[in-house]
């Protein structure tokens, strides 16, 4: 994806690949990983996957996410967090 697609991984400050830190998700621990690696709390980040079982695994963290179905909902939805 890294190189297909490096104009959208370079809007991000940093990224996680799980092929390259061994874990999956809709497993915690690669939740986990990102919010101790990063000194994150769960509560400033927003997830944002098309996967319902991914979605719930991050909120049990308490991680606010969005289930992604097509770009206008994906925006209505941002808008609506200000």
């Amino acid at each position: 994806l890294c190189d297909h697609y490096p104009d959208i991984f370079a809007l991000f400050q940093d990224s996680v690949i799980s092929a390259e830190v061994g874990m999956m998700k809709p497993g915690q621990d690669i939740y986990t990983y990102i919010l101790k690696t990063h000194n994150l709390s769960p509560e400033t980040c927003l997830f944002i996957d098309d996967q319902q079982e991914n979605i719930a695994s991050a909120q049990e963290l308490g991680i606010k996410s969005i289930l992604y179905t097509n770009a206008r909902s994906l925006k209505k939805q941002l808008a609506s967090l200000h």
